[in-house]
Parts: structure tokens; sequence; C-alpha cells
């Protein structure tokens, strides 16, 4: 005797199955929008510090070369509006000379502008900027 189709319902492993489908395939859309969460917050936080770093190179720039050596030679720190946004930021200027000499006379320095923090996952990040400055400017 044949059973009636219209009357027929889902098996419990036709519903388990199809719930362990969807289940895996809601899974795999959260897992993409967890990691572009993650590194949507990552770039805004890598802008921040560029951002931090270069304003530091700018404020550099626009000293006095002698008095660029005299407040900052040979290394100092420095701090920013930028870093409430940040875990355990610390900033650090770094000035030697490029070529190896020690004499405080010479024309061109290198500085190196570093900011170090905490990240969100509790590993400790770091980026640095460099730059040159010379003491009587780039001439043809």
């Amino acid at each position: 005797m044949l059973k009636n189709r219209k009357n027929r319902a889902f098996s419990l492993v036709e519903v388990l199955v199809a719930m362990v489908v969807m289940v895996a395939t809601l899974g795999g859309v959260f897992m993409l929008f967890s990691k572009g969460s993650m590194l949507i917050a990552q770039i805004a936080s890598n802008d921040l510090v560029i951002d931090i770093l270069e304003e530091q190179v700018e404020l550099i720039r626009e000293t006095e070369f002698d008095d660029i050596i005299t407040n900052f030679f040979p290394k100092s720190t420095f701090s920013s509006t930028g870093f409430v946004h940040m875990d355990n930021p610390l900033g650090e200027i770094v000035i030697d000379y490029p070529f190896g000499s020690s004499i405080p006379n010479d024309k061109i320095i290198r500085v190196t502008v570093t900011l170090i923090w905490d990240s969100s996952l509790g590993r400790t990040l770091s980026k640095s900027l460099v730059t040159y400055i010379t003491k009587g400017g780039i001439s043809s």
C-alpha cells in the first residue's frame, strides 16, 4: 500500500541534517564578520600610529637644527593626544649621526621616531619612522 505524499512530514534525521548545515553556514558567516571587524580595528590602529609618528616628525623638522641636538640627542620620549586611544603607549625619539660620526657639529642627523604599544590581543607592537635632517637644508 502506498502512503499519501501530501501528508508526509520531515523525519527527525532530515531536520537534524538541515540544522547542522544551517549552523555550519551561519558559523562561517560569523567568522567572516569577526575577522573583518578585527582587520578594520587593526587598520584603524595603524592609521592612528602613522598619524602620530608623522606629526612628531613634522614637529622635529620645524625645530632649528642645533635645538634638535640640544633637546633630543641622543634619545628622548614624547607623548601625543592620540595616546588616549592606545594601551601602554611609549613614544621614543632617537637622534644619531648616520655616517658613524659622533661629532655634534655634523651637518646631517638621522631621526628615528618609534611608537610602542600593546595591541588588543596583548601583543607588544611597534612602528618607526626615519627621516634625515640637514643643518643647512638641501641645496643643489
